[in-house]
């Protein structure tokens, strides 16, 4: 039966995420290979069970996907992707495009802020449930495994439209002086004096005198929707240019679709200033 891209649901975990050193220091929860394995399993019968016909699953090197469906008996096309395992960040990016060639109407993502962003850099209008299992979640959700298939295979099966139930998300793309572009979901922070991989302890006192300038997609926690923040030593403005180490200029820019979100969206798009 052919199934390409009709009710097809992606599952994207990262074995790697929320196993960082800054979680065994903070004393924060581990997130071992076999509470992913759980999730992803409540994950493809929730999907299943809302109409999906199709659940692509990237295959890791803990085997977590593979063996979370191993057992599994539903009336579905339930696979891994092919391709080769590097345990890297060019994992999430292959199998997110593979994932958008296959015709995947909606995708669940295990991991934190670094993995949501791979996928935004290869994927940028995927249309993502990011389930908070990183080291740093500023920008996935926490939420329960089976009603996240389920929603999922509800819009992949065009039971519910994304257009209804999604927002976009809001980036920060960076354009380099060679005219190389990154893309930040978070935050983009210009630090002077630091170095590369230095995981020095994060305080005021020892980050803020070398941040130079910072922009970020999320603000107050107090606030009821999210919004921009621009922050500079001496002044806030709505587009800085900046200076890297050796002199280079970098440029952050900032867009702003609607706040708020219930699914995630990512995207590159026209740059407007915060209102």
């Amino acid at each position: 039966m052919e199934t390409h891209g009709v009710g097809t649901v992606g599952i994207l975990a990262n074995p790697m995420a929320g196993r960082d050193v800054r979680r065994l220091i903070g004393r924060a929860l581990q997130q071992t290979p076999d509470m992913k394995r759980n999730q992803i399993q409540r994950a493809v019968v929730g999907a299943v069970a809302a109409g999906a016909r199709r659940v692509l699953l990237m295959r890791d090197v803990f085997r977590a996907a593979e063996s979370a469906i191993e057992s599994l008996r539903l009336h579905a096309d339930v696979a891994l992707l092919d391709g080769p395992i590097e345990t890297n960040a060019g994992d999430t990016r292959r199998n997110a495009l593979a994932l958008r060639d296959a015709g995947c109407g909606a995708l669940i993502v295990l991991g934190g802020d670094g993995t949501n962003r791979q996928v935004a850099l290869a994927w940028p209008d995927a249309p993502l449930i990011p389930l908070s299992t990183g080291t740093n979640n500023v920008f996935p959700e926490m939420l329960e495994a089976t009603s996240a298939g389920a929603a999922a295979g509800l819009v992949a099966a065009g039971a519910v439209s994304i257009d209804e139930v999604s927002r976009r998300c809001k980036v920060v793309e960076v354009e380099y002086p060679n005219s190389e572009t990154d893309l930040a979901l978070v935050d983009v922070a210009l630090l002077e004096g630091d170095h590369l991989r230095c995981w020095r302890e994060i305080t005021p006192a020892a980050c803020w005198p070398s941040t130079r300038r910072s922009c970020a997609t999320w603000c107050s926690p107090a606030r009821s929707q999210p919004r921009w923040a621009c922050h500079r030593s001496e002044a806030c403005c709505n587009r800085w240019a900046a200076t890297i180490r050796g002199g280079s200029p970098c440029a952050a820019r900032r867009q702003t679709p609607a706040a708020g979100r219930s699914w995630c969206r990512s995207r590159r798009g026209s740059i407007a200033p915060p209102t």
